[in-house]
């Protein structure tokens, strides 16, 4: 079975060890035998960024396997899928900025939402249930008001086998600072909370980090 786990977070929030953490956890636990699909969608725009990807670079270990892919994502985690069970993808909101600016002649959101209609095909999903009327929706609140949603990797790790495909993916939660000052960068923010919407009606998991702290959203 295909699983997807969505990882949100504000900048320095620990979103990034965090899917790393979690990746190798599944890696260990069930696919002992194959590398991490790292799918780093960076690209060194400045001497400073370029520090950063060097810092990502050297925090993962030999049993990643980095393939860098700025624009195409769905291709890129399509050609690696027969040949690895656990991928990590860092990140959406790089990705969608590199969108911006790479295509920017394109209409950035359908291209956008497409490639995560076809990420959603290829573990399984549905991409037509999104936005559907949800049933479980005010149960699930309850059920996040008792605080029943904060739990630890242990607890996503059951049940799971060595035939099953993790996809995590990160992507930064931009909509609680204030209203960007010009149009360009409140259409990326814009454009970027829907598609991250979209993400994690489809993902199996979602989880938020506050102070390095990981909360169960779903």
């Amino acid at each position: 079975m295909e699983r997807i786990i969505l990882v949100l977070g504000g900048a320095r929030s620990g979103k990034s060890m965090f899917a790393e953490r979690l990746a190798r956890e599944m890696n260990s636990r069930f696919k002992p035998l194959r590398d991490i699909a790292y799918i780093a969608t960076a690209t060194a725009t400045d001497d400073e960024f370029r520090r950063r990807i060097d810092v990502h670079r050297e925090r993962r270990s030999g049993i990643y396997q980095t393939i860098e892919e700025p624009i195409g994502i769905a291709a890129a985690l399509g050609g690696a899928f027969s040949s690895h069970g656990v991928f990590l993808l860092e990140c959406i909101t790089t990705w969608l900025g590199n969108l911006f600016f790479q295509r920017k002649d394109d209409p950035i959101e359908q291209v956008a939402a497409t490639m995560i209609d076809d990420i959603a095909v290829r573990w399984g999903k549905d991409p037509a249930s999104v936005n559907k009327e949800d049933d479980g929706f005010f149960e699930r609140l309850l059920i996040a008001e008792r605080g029943d949603y904060t739990y630890p990797i242990k607890e996503l790790l059951k049940n799971h086998s060595e035939q099953d495909k993790f996809l995590i993916a990160v992507a930064n939660e931009l909509g609680q600072g204030i209203v960007p000052a010009d149009a360009m960068t409140r259409n990326y923010r814009d454009i970027h909370g829907r598609i991250v919407q979209k993400l994690a009606d489809i993902a199996d998991y979602v989880f938020y980090l506050v102070a390095g702290v990981p909360i169960r959203l779903k």
